[in-house]
């Protein structure tokens, strides 16, 4: 669900208001109110699965993290 929004918030506006909360993500500029359940998370797990598999096959000792925030380079931004 997107949130209705009168202007698009800027990277820096998500970090200071919403940057610590996992819930939310910025993508181009709009403010989108993510799930915790359903399709989502369905998604999700499946891709975490299967990653996690290719991972431990390889033998890596790398972890996914379960929220993180990554800034592009570019102007159209998108943060979890």
């Amino acid at each position: 669900m997107t949130l209705a929004s009168s202007s698009l918030l800027s990277i820096e506006e998500f970090l200071s208001s919403y940057g610590n909360n996992p819930r939310y993500e910025l993508a181009d500029g709009e403010l989108i109110d993510r799930s915790p359940t359903g399709f989502h998370e369905t998604v999700a797990g499946k891709v975490i699965s299967q990653l996690s598999i290719e991972i431990n096959r390889q033998g890596y000792q790398w972890v996914i993290p379960r929220t993180c925030l990554i800034r592009p380079l570019a102007d159209a931004v998108t943060a979890h």
